[in-house]
């Protein structure tokens, strides 16, 4: 042996020197590891045992859990050493097993699959709970396995399920909104897709066209056109992807079930979702017929009295404005009366407005009979007419006008079979081109000689009825009753007696009658029998004397004449005379 050097022998020594050093620096190294596995392991464990999702390590080819944590415990009912002699298959209802076998292979071969949902596992007690899968293979202490993740989505599948059945109940309600909203349109209304095929309809299109909605539907909109080319023309500019979303109204020819053509205004645009898409097209018909028909009667209307059908106050100044320029080039000698209907207020009180209004037409047939159709004739007020005459063909036309015209209505009052009368107040105003005026001036002045007319007819009247009054008083012997006794008329009010005769009766009125007024008066005989005749006022004449005290109300007394009192009447009527005067 050769015997080392002393150098050779310290460096064999610091060598060894080193690997000691780095054997003791390995073993610090893999002591470190050690803690560091064991920390991992730890904090694995702590992850394992404390998740929220239940966490299975399952064999790959035996698909046998091989762990679980308490949370898989918690999901299934089962303890961990139960679950540890199942498999994973074994968790699931017997309808889903091989469903699950197969997803836990297709983990195996693919490595990892993720968010698996549609699956239930099934608790001890036989429940089942809806879960989420995740999962893939590792590598476990040298083993290779596969991690399952499975998350109770129970709580989410409720929140799922309950905003499900909001949307749809929202989607229910908006579709009840909507059909309510589109029923109810009194105009026709039509929803088609976007193949332009009739979806729906609402009953006005029944009432408007006559079509139902089982009719139309899957048909085009142009059965409801009266010509095809109309029908195409809206078409190409309405319903089609790129027209405005908007209603745009516009007039066409429509056609009825019954054949039967109307114009129809018409609202239409094209539908669409959020996204902007068209979905399809609505479009609204208004059968603008009967507004068609009114537009041109309101043209007609503007100058035309709808109760009568002469000129109204419009057309008459109009009318005649023209014909006075025309007298001033031609010195033309023209004349104007106003016509009042007496005693208007009294035939709406007494009758109705109904027999009012019969009363205006009547006058107005008359007037049109007794003028020429060359006269403008017209209603300009309530009761007043106006007549321009344009023509005056002889000297004392005043007196054969108003002959004419009295004439015409003594004709009428005889053949018409009226409970009332008519008569006229006339006044007459003559245009001389010499000394021209405006049509309103001339309105004026024979407006102002009608009320003279009226005025002094009055005065006749109330002559003439306290002349029959003076008469009936020398006819008729009269009583006045001790009592309060009353008369009903027409009915309803009751006035009180003043005096009574055989012949007819005073009463005390808070208001005045017109004369030649005729009532139904009641009263009641001692013997308990009605006494109903028909009256007629022949005077009624405000006191000023003898009025009561603390009346501070205008005072009237109003004598009546019996007109149809029978002989059974007049018999109870004279036992009522005996009693009241007692």
């Amino acid at each position: 042996m050769i015997d080392k050097t002393k150098e050779q022998l310290t460096e064999e020594l610091n060598q060894l020197r080193l690997r000691v050093a780095e054997l003791e620096k390995f073993d610090l190294i893999q002591r470190q590891i050690e803690k560091r596995i064991q920390e991992s392991e730890k904090k694995f464990r702590t992850l394992f045992e404390n998740a929220t999702d239940a966490i299975y390590i399952i064999d790959p080819k035996t698909q046998r859990i091989l762990d679980c944590n308490p949370k898989a415990s918690e999901i299934t009912g089962c303890t961990i050493q139960e679950l540890k002699s199942l498999t994973v298959a074994d968790v699931h209802p017997i309808e889903e097993q091989d469903i699950v076998s197969k997803i836990f292979r297709k983990i195996a071969g693919k490595g990892s699959l993720s968010g698996i949902s549609g699956i239930n596992q099934i608790r001890k007690d036989g429940t089942t709970v809806p879960v989420e899968v995740n999962a893939s293979t590792i590598d476990l202490e040298g083993r290779r396995c596969t991690l399952a993740l499975i998350r109770d989505i129970s709580a989410r599948k409720h929140a799922e399920e309950e905003l499900k059945k909001r949307e749809e109940a929202a989607l229910a309600r908006s579709k009840a909104e909507f059909e309510a909203m589109f029923n109810s349109i009194p105009d026709a209304a039509i929803y088609t897709d976007t193949n332009r095929c009739i979806v729906m309809t609402n009953p006005a299109v029944k009432k408007i066209f006559g079509y139902s909605q089982q009719d139309l539907q899957g048909k085009t909109p142009g059965i409801l056109y009266a010509t095809r080319s109309g029908y195409e023309e809206r078409v190409r500019k309405r319903f089609n992807a790129g027209a405005d979303s908007h209603l745009e109204p516009y007039e066409l020819m429509y056609c009825r079930e019954n054949g039967s053509i109307f114009i129809g205004e018409t609202l239409d645009a094209r539908v669409v979702d959020s996204g902007g898409k068209t979905i399809g097209f609505i479009g609204i018909i208004r059968d603008v017929s009967k507004r068609k028909e009114i537009e041109q009667q309101l043209q007609a209307a503007a100058i035309t009295d709808d109760l009568t059908g002469l000129f109204n106050r419009r057309g008459f100044l109009t009318l005649s404005e023209q014909q006075r320029k025309i007298a001033d080039r031609t010195g033309r000698l023209m004349s104007l009366l106003y016509l009042d209907l007496d005693g208007m207020k009294a035939i709406n009180d007494e009758h109705g407005h109904k027999e009012g209004d019969q009363a205006l037409v009547d006058t107005a047939n008359i007037l049109k009979r007794t003028f020429r159709e060359s006269d403008i004739i017209g209603r300009i007020g309530g009761d007043e007419f106006a007549v321009f005459l344009t023509y005056i063909s002889e000297p004392d036309i005043q007196h054969v006008i108003i002959n004419h015209i009295q004439e015409n209505l003594r004709i009428h009052n005889q053949k018409a079979g009226r409970n009332y009368e008519l008569f006229l107040s006339i006044g007459i105003a003559y245009y001389n081109p010499e000394q021209p005026c405006s049509i309103n001036e001339l309105l004026t002045r024979s407006d102002q000689l009608m009320y003279k007319n009226k005025k002094n007819k009055f005065e006749e009247k109330t002559l003439k009825s306290l002349r029959e009054k003076r008469i009936e008083h020398r006819a008729f012997e009269r009583f006045q009753p001790t009592g309060n006794y009353r008369a009903k008329l027409n009915g309803s009010d009751k006035f009180r007696i003043k005096n009574i005769s055989s012949g007819g009766l005073c009463l005390k009125t808070p208001k005045r009658f017109s004369v030649d007024t005729h009532y139904k008066t009641r009263m009641v005989a001692p013997d308990n029998k009605e006494i109903k005749s028909t009256a007629i006022v022949v005077w009624s004449a405000q006191l000023k004397t003898g009025i009561p005290e603390n009346y501070n109300s205008p005072y009237y007394e109003t004598g009546l004449k019996f007109v149809d009192l029978s002989d059974s009447r007049k018999g109870s009527l004279q036992i009522l005379i005996k009693n009241i005067i007692k």
